[in-house]
């Protein structure tokens, strides 16, 4: 392979760099999470991408769901979620699942359709390995998860990253 070039190398420490000003940590994270997760992708390992990738958009619909939350603390003018209705929200994961949250944003028009959509699909298939270790991922499966998580990073963080096989990938947003 050809060595990358030096405006190769400055444009990366460039991108590196607003990530981490713009999202810390965390940022990064969820790109190493994503880089995996396209890894496994590409070595077939359909199931292990799906899962990683579910783990990014369930991250960004817990953020989503807590802007949601911040956002509707007052509603024309008087409290609406707040004390110990926010407390409950917040931390009542077994009444406010993913697909209980998806659900609910989808409603709000904080989600949008097509998202949810393909989220319930991929939270099927992740529900039906991890409880059942169901092999039957497929590519298709593992590519609507990388497609919703790609949007999920976009819609909350403002983060575009794209597959370098996306060109591959089945449309569906």
């Amino acid at each position: 392979k050809a060595p990358l070039s030096l405006s190769v190398v400055e444009a990366a420490v460039e991108s590196v760099s607003l990530l981490l000003r713009d999202h810390s940590d965390m940022g990064i994270q969820l790109c190493d999470i994503y880089l995996r997760a396209n890894r496994a992708y590409e070595e077939h390992n359909y199931s292990l991408s799906l899962i990683l990738h579910w783990v990014i958009i369930e991250r960004m619909l817990s953020e989503l769901w807590t802007k949601y939350i911040t956002d509707n603390r007052m509603r024309d003018g008087k409290p609406f979620i707040s004390g110990d209705r926010k407390k409950h929200f917040k931390s009542d994961s077994r009444s406010y699942n993913a697909s209980v949250k998806s659900e609910i944003l989808s409603l709000a028009d904080a989600l949008p359709f097509d998202l949810y959509t393909n989220m319930t699909k991929v939270r099927g298939k992740r529900n039906n390995w991890m409880h059942g270790l169901d092999n039957s991922i497929t590519w298709e499966d593992a590519s609507t998860a990388i497609l919703t998580s790609e949007a999920m990073l976009q819609l909350v963080r403002g983060i575009h990253l794209v597959a370098k096989h996306s060109r591959f990938l089945p449309s569906g947003f």
